[in-house]
């Protein structure tokens, strides 16, 4: 498998362009989350993890369960 870095902006410029800080899942954690709401009760969680090198979404809809896509795989 090919070595791939994942290279994410600084928390200034995510803020600056997507209007959501990212915030630290818990402290000490290398886990970087933002979330995005809309109408209340719909939202998306984007969380990353640079050292880990992965990334994880959370699609919820109104009283739905959440739908999740995480590390490598197709979603």
């Amino acid at each position: 498998m090919t070595f791939r870095e994942l290279i994410v902006p600084s928390a200034l410029e995510v803020l600056e362009t997507v209007g959501v800080e990212p915030v630290l899942s818990e402290p000490g954690s290398t886990v970087q989350t933002l979330v995005f709401e809309a109408g209340g009760r719909d939202s998306v969680t984007f969380s990353y993890d640079v050292a880990g090198r992965s990334v994880r979404f959370v699609w919820k809809t109104g009283t739905e369960s959440p739908s999740s896509c995480s590390g490598r795989a197709r979603c």
